[in-house]
């Protein structure tokens, strides 16, 4: 059969992967959880989008040299360059001995495995493999029409495995440790895999030195192409990470149904970005011409980041703008705004710029009605206490000089309709001051200080 080639080629297949560019899907996330809570993470590497409809995850169950019983899913739809498909387990009900799969799990998905025993009912002592077809027809049981993609653990292993727990992260180790009667026993890891009894026969193994079962792991950083060599052994470690141990409910640490990262994966050959930097044409931070414009950019980090699509955004603090989809920033009111360029390839990363806006209209919509009835005094004001009122609640005031620079500014919560403002050192000159009220009218007095 083509599945997997021999180990003797495996040293000259690795020295070309390290030469050549990526060319083919490779998973990069294994979630093997609680009860059915399982899925697989496949990551395209490539520049080119690929037709998923000519691959199928397989499953080698329990040691066995074929598929026979560890089912095959053919994949649906297409995967974007650097971006992951994710194959969920697909039960959405319970029955007596075999709980369905999470929904928040499943809701992450893009295609939902089918019934058992389709390959994501793997329990950690199943070697689980990538392949594709010519066409994407259904690959014979002797896997004579299949070319390997990758593959996680070791195939063929029978009795070895089939009553084990999963692979483990250390080659042979014998650990003591008591029973649920207190009584001391031996557990042992052989050749990678741990042994799901003690040597009573009878007391569970160490299973927590399994990673392969109750763990989620992470195609490491500098993978960039699957394994299409059938390993002996497999040594977990050598391509994968476990994620972070979290706390459950009862305190004990956990590798298991941990899903943060599921979704996106990081790879040496396109990684996410790393930085931005938003600066402006001629390096400018001040808008002070009426409604003016301002070119914003973006340094994006490193240079070959996978995705460099970025959402532009305004934080308005004391002013107000606004920014189109290509950077381009428009003032709208006096003050300080930042604004914020944001990564797309779920890095997380945005980088921000203040930019200061002058002489620009404050937004006032004065109902005539409204503003005969407010009354500001004293005016001229003389001393640093000044008293508004308002036929309606007052919900903000703000004071701009007359060049629109913000001097003052207060949000009231109080529902009064007479505010006293107290200690201000106002500069002799006019201002405006502009009073917003909880039906949202927004209403302007000239204010006067000798």
């Amino acid at each position: 059969m083509k599945l997997f080639l021999p180990l003797s080629l495996l040293l000259l297949m690795a020295l070309y992967a390290t030469a050549q560019t990526p060319t083919d899907l490779f998973f990069s996330e294994y979630v093997e959880g609680t009860g059915n809570n399982k899925a697989l993470e496949i990551y395209n590497p490539t520049n080119q989008t690929i037709d998923l409809t000519n691959y199928y995850v397989v499953r080698f169950s329990n040691g066995s040299s074929t598929f026979t019983e560890g089912g095959s899913t053919r994949l649906s739809g297409t995967l974007a360059p650097h971006k992951t498909f994710v194959l969920v387990n697909g039960q959405t009900t319970s029955t007596s001995t075999s709980p369905a799969c999470s929904p928040e799990l499943q809701a992450m998905a893009n295609q939902l495995d089918g019934i058992y025993p389709a390959p994501t009912y793997m329990n950690g002592n199943d070697a689980m493999a990538l392949v594709k077809t010519p066409g994407g027809v259904a690959p014979n049981a002797d896997m004579s029409n299949v070319t390997p993609v990758d593959l996680i653990g070791q195939i063929g292993l029978g009795a070895a495995i089939t009553a084990e727990t999963g692979w483990s992260y250390v080659k042979d180790s014998t650990l003591t440790y008591n029973n649920s009667e207190g009584i001391p026993v031996t557990g042992k890891v052989i050749n990678y895999i741990v042994q799901s009894k003690a040597t009573d026969g009878a007391t569970y193994g160490p299973f927590w030195m399994s990673w392969t079962s109750d763990h989620v792991l992470i195609r490491k950083f500098n993978i960039i192409k699957g394994v299409v060599a059938n390993p002996n052994p497999f040594k977990v470690t050598a391509e994968w990470d476990t994620v972070p141990a979290i706390k459950d409910t009862a305190g004990h640490w956990v590798y298991k149904d941990i899903w943060t990262n599921l979704g996106k994966h990081n790879c040496t050959v396109a990684p996410f970005v790393s930085k931005i930097t938003v600066s402006s044409s001629e390096n400018k931070t001040i808008i002070d011409t009426k409604e003016g414009t301002l070119q914003m950019m973006a340094e994006i980090l490193p240079n070959n980041a996978a995705d460099k699509t970025i959402l532009w955004s305004v934080n308005n603090g004391t002013g107000k703008g606004s920014i189109t989809n290509n950077g381009l920033l428009t003032a709208q009111e006096d003050g300080e705004i930042t604004v914020i360029a944001s990564a797309q390839d779920d890095s997380g990363i945005s980088g921000s710029l203040k930019i200061t806006i002058s002489n620009n209209a404050v937004g006032i919509s004065n109902s005539l009605e409204t503003a005969q009835q407010i009354i500001v005094y004293p005016n001229p004001l003389t001393s640093g206490s000044l008293t508004v009122v308002s036929p309606f609640a007052i919900q903000q005031i703000e004071i701009f000089s007359a060049i629109g620079q913000r001097v003052y500014k207060q949000s009231y919560n109080s529902q009064q309709t007479m505010i006293e403002i107290g200690n201000l050192e106002l500069k002799k000159g006019m201002y405006l001051i502009k009073i917003i009220d909880f039906k949202n009218s927004i209403n302007a007095k000239k204010l006067l200080v000798n």
